[in-house]
């Protein structure tokens, strides 16, 4: 399994587990956008599916749904396949940050510093994002991920797919 603390010099990291859920759930309520964009919205019963669910063919030792604290206060959610959807790439399936601390570079710190660990793992990362969604699609080029121009049909919503090259 990876090295989960050392995806940031900047925060603590860890893997969530039940007793974060209630953190976690207020953590998604500040950012109601992503919600609007991609339903339904947060709730208990669904944050516990989140720990454990996979894309198919992937076990929960692939998975590693991590919260970024800076000291108490969790700042940013990552999920992250290891090997999907094949060997040598890995798959963000979530990436928020407390909305509240947006526009100040923590989700650019966060990704660049992620991307950095897992160039020694991978050869690309992916990931998809809602395509009506502006904030995805600005963020995720800023940070230097592509469109593959292949996308996925997901609960009535277009999901763009995108790759970053960790070899290049």
């Amino acid at each position: 399994r990876m090295k989960i603390s050392q995806c940031s010099n900047h925060y603590q990291v860890r893997e969530l587990v039940d007793a974060d859920l209630k953190q976690v759930l207020a953590f998604y309520q500040t950012n109601p956008l992503y919600f609007e964009h991609f339903p339904p919205l947060p709730s208990l019963e669904g944050l516990a599916n989140d720990l454990v669910e996979c894309p198919p063919g992937k076990e929960l030792s692939d998975k590693y749904f991590l919260g970024f604290w800076d000291k108490e206060r969790l700042v940013a959610i990552l999920d992250l396949i290891d090997g999907y959807p094949t060997a040598e790439i890995a798959y963000i399936g979530l990436f928020m940050v407390d909305s509240r601390l947006a526009g100040q570079g923590l989700g650019s710190k966060i990704i660049a510093e992620l991307l950095s660990q897992l160039a020694t793992h991978f050869k690309k990362m992916r990931l998809g994002y809602v395509e009506s969604n502006p904030q995805s699609s600005h963020f995720w080029s800023k940070v230097g991920f592509c469109p593959t121009g292949e996308v996925k049909e997901l609960a009535g919503k277009t999901i763009v797919i995108a790759e970053y090259a960790l070899d290049e």
